[in-house]
């Protein structure tokens, strides 16, 4: 995921393969002082159960199955390889070739509500949460 905050017209462009994930957080006062927070997701995880994603993927070719614990995964039609549980990525050229995976970013453009507040942008990816 690439965030690039454009400074001269306060707004945030994200490019985005995978799961990596971006979060903007708001902080929000009440009328007694109070400061409550809210996270905002930026990007949508590229999981292979999203219906617009495993089209794409069976349309080339390849097969979404659940694992029977957690996930999606993403594999070569009749194989049991590469199992990705994402159906984005960089650098899996066996899932890109044969399976469907896809390395084109979804790109968004947000426009900064409150440019001048400290709050803050958090980018993480599962690795981090587990």
């Amino acid at each position: 995921t690439v965030v690039f905050h454009d400074l001269r017209i306060d707004t945030l462009f994200i490019a985005h393969v995978g799961d990596s994930r971006s979060v903007l957080g708001r902080s929000r006062e009440d009328p007694a002082g109070a400061v409550a927070w809210e996270a905002v997701d930026l990007t949508v995880d590229h999981k292979p159960d999203l219906p617009e994603e495993k089209a794409r993927i069976e349309e080339a070719g390849g097969q979404v199955r659940f694992d029977g614990c957690w996930n999606h995964r993403v594999y070569v039609t009749g194989k049991r390889y590469p199992g990705l549980n994402m159906s984005r990525s960089l650098g899996d050229l066996a899932g890109f070739n044969n399976a469907g995976i896809s390395a084109t970013p979804t790109i968004q453009r947000w426009a900064l509500v409150n440019p001048d507040s400290k709050d803050p942008l958090v980018q993480t990816h599962d690795a981090a949460l587990g």
